[in-house]
């Protein structure tokens, strides 16, 4: 006798059929496979499309050079977000869906469009950790959305990834999956160091003393170090002159110095810090 609490899945054959036809050498295959989806849609109850039906029609997306991929693959995302939302378990979403599809915004060509679409598909994954546990955004999650939008010199772009290293820095303590790393700091750098020179210098300022508070070795990589110095070559504050002077004298004590890190230019960025400032104790290091 049937257990009538056993509900029987009809999703699983037509994933079986969604991942052959997108496995195929059709070149419609992606149009093929969202009309498969669009009619589990419609069949409705347990042929919906489930999270691994929505993460393999994504995941495809993602590796295609189409024209639009990457708002086809947010509405997918948006289909999946409120399948879940109207209760449906089987479709609640996972990293790997977000981490797929804010990939294809960090590489987009929509300009605007993909600049306010990936921060907002961030927010959404923050908002949905709080109460699913299969979303977890980590540092790489945030490098790409907070790269993306340092390519743009706006004030809008530049508070948006302020409030995303703010939220970085606030959880990773608790959290060290999604600590901030250099990459982080250099690509925040780069939009504040054209926006915001001041505050450029307190963040780089911050991740220094942070990042040598321990006691390790300092170890950073060229465009890192650079994107350190830069920032700190446009205070005028001693503290910061004398940051640029501690690092530069770190560097060369690390096994960096051996890879050719340090140079004339970066020599010449340590040099303008210390020249910024009207200390007489600048003057006497410079």
């Amino acid at each position: 006798k049937k257990d009538p609490e056993l509900k029987t899945s009809f999703v699983v054959p037509f994933n079986i059929l969604l991942d052959s036809i997108l496995k195929g050498d059709s070149v419609n295959k992606l149009e093929m496979a969202e009309e498969l989806l669009a009619a589990m849609e419609n069949v409705g109850g347990t042929a919906r499309p489930d999270v691994k039906s929505y993460n393999m029609i994504i995941s495809a997306l993602s590796r295609s050079s189409a024209k639009g991929s990457e708002q086809r693959a947010m509405d997918h995302l948006r289909s999946m977000l409120k399948a879940y939302r109207d209760g449906y378990e089987e479709a609640r979403p996972d990293s790997f869906a977000f981490n797929c599809t804010i990939s294809m915004l960090a590489r987009s060509q929509q300009g605007e469009w993909a600049d306010d679409v990936i921060y907002k598909t961030l927010k959404a994954m923050e908002s949905q950790q709080k109460h699913n546990t299969n979303v977890k955004p980590d540092t790489i999650t945030y490098n790409l959305v907070i790269g993306r939008l340092s390519q743009t010199y706006t004030k809008q772009n530049a508070k948006k990834v302020m409030n995303l290293l703010t939220s970085m820095e606030q959880k990773m303590e608790s959290n060290e999956a999604i600590a901030p790393d250099i990459i982080t700091y250099t690509a925040a750098l780069r939009i504040q160091s054209k926006v915001d020179p001041l505050r450029a210098a307190d963040i780089a300022a911050s991740y220094v003393e942070r990042a040598t508070s321990n006691g390790d070795k300092f170890q950073v990589d060229r465009h890192g170090f650079q994107a350190l110095l830069l920032a700190l070559s446009k205070s005028s504050k001693l503290d910061h002159a004398m940051l640029a002077l501690k690092i530069w004298s770190l560097m060369e004590n690390s096994d960096r110095s051996k890879e050719n890190v340090l140079d004339a230019d970066l020599c010449n960025l340590v040099l303008i810090a210390l020249s910024r400032t009207d200390d007489a104790r600048a003057a006497v290091e410079a």
